[in-house]
């Protein structure tokens, strides 16, 4: 099973010449989208460092329209969820999303809005979500107006995914007093490998991760195609993802960090992730699944990237301590309630103790 899909993975993208048509010029922070026909094959926030007529990872033999998207960079903000006059305020920081040049509301964010609202009416607590920009993210300018808008707000417990765990840290590390403690969900701490392979320059990939062009090339490929499922943007808020980054000092607040693991050691792990496309997303799983054999593949470099949740290894996800490990992926880690509501209650008994 998995030899067949890596090399259906491989192959999805073929390395020829292609034909651009720009439809109009980019400026900065305009959003490229490229396509081959009606289907959007490459997404990039231009920043000024990308020739838009020879933009990174795009190969195939298509000619390719580029459609210029004008949006508004979301500001900081705290949307209300659930009201339940509450001494307890839940805020939810949500992660790297990147459909946010659609507008303020996207899936993923109803999603959580949806998943935290029954929270709150289970434990009666108000519910916020904190929203701030991704695709240009700024994690430490966004913590600062976290805690100018939360300045009046008390007892806050912070539940961070993914990205949204980065801007956690910084907050973490002013130690305010209002903020009781913080849930890191899938919180790449030190970086994802996935991020250098789509960043790094191939030319750089044995100085950085020690892999031939040729093996660069098809990780590139590989990846492209996995992330299709995502929609991911080539963005410049993707760096502060890089492998290696240097986590805030988060520990000034009591924490646990929920982890994830895909299963997918042997035949008997099949019937688990096909139940878990069957209740979550099966595009998204699927796109999670072909990401855990990519990290298979990066991990010839480090045998540590093969436990891993999708996006985030396990030993990035799980610095500093305090862990739950859960059969699950990065998805999984914002929306399945049961996982949830375990790291609340870990969280809570860590306050307890303190």
């Amino acid at each position: 099973m998995k030899p067949l899909f890596v090399v259906i993975v491989l192959i999805g993208v073929s390395v020829l010449g292609f034909e651009l048509i720009l439809e109009s010029t980019p400026t900065l922070y305009d959003v490229v989208e490229y396509y081959a026909g009606n289907w959007c094959i490459f997404r990039m926030v231009y920043d000024g460092t990308i020739d838009p007529h020879n933009p990174p990872l795009l190969e195939t033999n298509a000619t390719v329209v580029g459609k210029v998207i004008k949006w508004k960079i979301p500001e900081e903000k705290l949307l209300e969820v659930y009201e339940a006059d509450s001494s307890m305020n839940l805020v939810v920081i949500h992660g790297m999303d990147a459909r946010e040049y659609t507008g303020e509301m996207t899936p993923y964010k109803k999603e959580i809005v949806k998943v935290f609202k029954e929270i709150g009416e289970r434990l009666k607590v108000n519910v916020f979500l904190f929203v701030y920009p991704t695709l240009v993210a700024d994690p430490e300018r966004s913590a600062e107006r976290f805690l100018e808008l939360t300045r009046n707000m008390q007892n806050i417990i912070i539940f961070a995914h993914s990205m949204g765990g980065l801007v956690a840290e910084h907050i973490a590390s002013k130690k305010p007093d209002n903020v009781k403690g913080i849930v890191f969900s899938g919180t790449p701490h030190l970086g994802s490998p996935l991020a250098d392979i789509l960043f790094i320059d191939p030319d750089r990939y044995e100085e950085e991760l020690f892999v031939s062009r040729k093996e660069a090339e098809n990780l590139r490929a590989a990846l492209l195609v996995s992330y299709a499922g995502f929609s991911v943007t080539y963005a410049p808020g993707y760096k502060f993802l890089l492998w290696g980054r240097k986590p805030e000092d988060f520990t000034k607040v009591p924490f646990v960090n929920l982890v994830g693991i895909i299963p997918l050691d042997s035949i008997e792990s099949v019937p688990e992730i096909l139940m878990n496309m069957i209740t979550t997303s099966a595009w998204d799983t699927l796109g999670l699944v072909g990401l855990k054999l990519l990290a298979d593949s990066v991990s010839v470099l480090k045998d540590e990237f093969k436990k891993t949740d999708g996006m985030v290894p396990y030993v990035s996800a799980s610095y500093g301590g305090n862990t739950l490990v859960f059969n699950a992926d990065h998805e999984d880690l914002y929306k399945k309630k049961d996982i949830i509501f375990e790291g609340l209650s870990y969280l809570l008994l860590r306050i307890i103790e303190k």
